[in-house]
């Protein structure tokens, strides 16, 4: 009967601790791109926990129409990066895109973060303005 009990408040405990750890991922997507350009796409990580945490953050880049994976176009050279979190704090990724000249299509972008059991993912629609050549 002791064991009974004992399981049942170290499974009431694990289960309290596993559902109150709290991570969020938040991004700063522009909702319009510009052909050729170069950006810098930011994502932050904020951790609340009383604990310190580190996982991975992947970016992927897809056609929003077809479903089909366009990181390559992109040259997303940096998709997964790795990150530490201090407790209550919050920590910048940066992912660095070139938009390509030829890409008319809308785009999906998802943040997705892993750290232990903690997951987290945002995701954005964007479209692409072509760039206007002036010819004098």
């Amino acid at each position: 009967m002791k064991c009974r009990i004992l399981f049942l408040i170290c499974s009431v405990l694990f289960f309290s601790s596993v559902y109150t750890q709290k991570i969020y991922l938040t991004n700063k997507f522009p909702t319009q791109l510009f052909q050729g350009k170069n950006v810098e796409l930011e994502a932050n990580i904020i951790n609340q926990n009383n604990f310190e945490i580190s996982g991975t953050l992947n970016l992927a880049l897809t056609n929003a129409i077809t479903k089909l994976n366009v990181d390559g176009w992109f040259m997303n050279v940096f998709p997964f990066q790795y990150y530490t979190v201090a407790p209550n704090d919050t920590f910048k990724i940066k992912f660095p895109l070139q938009i390509p000249m030829n890409f008319y299509n809308l785009i999906k972008c998802t943040f997705s973060s892993n750290s232990n059991s903690i997951t987290d993912s945002t995701k954005t629609n964007t479209t692409f303005i072509e760039k206007v050549i002036k010819i004098k």
